[in-house]
């Protein structure tokens, strides 16, 4: 969402609270819906040409023959499987390359709406393509 933004001309700022992403989920994958809206968002072939691999057949033992998502779906498309950490700094990556602030190492306190909301940050890492103050 945060390339789609930036990429419209708004002003974008990113605050994620891990340094470095971590390996948490075993056996990640993306639905053939989801493919779908990876490619409404731009991001399909960024995914596809760097980490994830299409999965167009899903086959569960015991359960009669494979499903083929490309038949069965109404997408027509196969389901991705990736690496949920490499996915995450690709995208990240995607979102600053079209002009969007990230702050890495860093956690929302409070956020006030209103006319001007305003969004209170703690910073424990700088960003690494910071300009404009914290």
């Amino acid at each position: 969402m945060a390339r789609m933004l930036a990429m419209n001309g708004l002003r974008v700022l990113v605050t994620e609270r891990e340094a470095q992403f971590k390996d948490r989920i075993r056996g990640e994958w993306i639905a053939p819906w989801g493919v779908a809206e990876t490619q409404k968002l731009g991001i399909y072939y960024l995914l596809r040409e760097t980490f994830s691999r299409e999965q167009p057949f899903f086959h569960k033992l015991g359960f009669g023959p494979p499903r083929d998502f490309r038949q069965t779906t109404l997408q027509q498309l196969p389901a991705f499987t990736l690496y949920h950490p490499a996915m995450q700094e690709v995208v990240l990556d995607a979102a600053r390359t079209r002009g969007a602030e990230v702050w890495r190492g860093s956690t929302v306190r409070q956020v006030r709406p209103g006319a001007r909301p305003e969004v209170s940050v703690e910073r424990t890492v700088q960003s690494t393509n910071s300009q404009r103050g914290s």
